[in-house]
């Protein structure tokens, strides 16, 4: 047994590495008998101190301890397992490498051209089996259509004021809903709150956006704007119904991770991305082809 200061090298060791309480040590291993003095000590019958039971005690919780780090040594093998599965299957985008999307038309044509005794593909099995992969894992983004909110550049302060409506002058990046990128400072927004999920559901939901005069609307297959990729992001998945299917917190640069992962549940009928922090509503998700 190491000194009344300090914890034993190996069970130290094990402990910090396998995050263990170590409370129970300084409650109970290295508890001073001579304090044992208030009315809840256990005596033996001649009114001594009962050390014989403090130490047995101490014993079992320390086993105690000892137990969790091999149980959390065996466990480190299957985190390990689940990190590199994960590291694994990430997009390619990524990865830093450039991805593609494969039309279904695409297909089609390659398709007719074959049934038609035209030129055979050149592409391998293996290698048709990861296009059509890819192709279902396409998407489409898409921001708020501009013309629903063109009117409210001309209202002004007081007629805004009316709608619920602020104007702003961008003092930083502030997100537009329209054209998916940021404003720069000095230009004009309106501050509105908007119903982005009109829907017959406990999910209907309408909040504060920001939106910039002169925007076109971002309408994109397979590419994710600028504006998403440097924030952290709430992706909510939905059915027809309007019914929420599934949720998760991701970074932007690990969207199309989390995208496809909502997309794997087949009752996901469509997705909405939000800024995390805020909670305010981005941009729609849609399956492509």
């Amino acid at each position: 047994m190491s000194s009344k200061n300090s914890l034993p090298w190996d069970l130290e060791h094990a402990m910090t590495a396998f995050q263990v309480n170590p409370n129970w040590y300084d409650e109970y291993w290295l508890h001073d008998i001579n304090d044992l003095t208030g009315p809840q000590v256990r005596r033996r019958p001649d009114g001594s101190i009962d050390v014989d039971f403090y130490f047995g005690w101490a014993k079992r919780e320390r086993l105690l301890a000892i137990k969790h780090a091999f149980f959390a040594l065996l466990a480190m093998p299957i985190r390990f397992f689940r990190l590199a599965k994960a590291a694994h299957q990430r997009p390619m985008s990524a990865l830093g490498q450039e991805r593609t999307f494969y039309a279904p038309s695409h297909l089609a044509t390659k398709n007719r051209a074959q049934k038609s005794g035209g030129p055979k593909s050149s592409v391998q099995p293996s290698c048709f089996a990861s296009e059509q992969r890819r192709s279902l894992m396409s998407f489409r983004i898409r921001g708020l259509e501009a013309h629903q909110f063109d009117h409210l550049f001309a209202l002004s302060d007081i007629e805004l004021a009316a709608q619920g409506a602020v104007r702003r002058i961008a003092d930083g990046p502030r997100p537009c809903r329209i054209s998916l990128t940021d404003a720069k400072p000095g230009d004009e927004l309106i501050l509105v709150n908007y119903e982005h999920h009109a829907v017959a559901s406990p999910y209907r939901m309408r909040f504060a956006i920001y939106i910039r005069r002169g925007e076109e609307t971002f309408d994109a297959v397979g590419e994710v704007p600028e504006q998403l990729r440097k924030r952290t992001l709430a992706v909510r998945g939905f059915d027809a119904s309007g019914m929420m299917t599934g949720w998760e917190i991701v970074e932007g640069t690990d969207v199309e991770a989390a995208i496809e992962r909502q997309f794997a549940n087949v009752a996901a009928d469509y997705l909405h991305i939000h800024f995390a922090a805020p909670g305010c509503y981005a941009a729609r998700v849609d399956r492509a082809g």
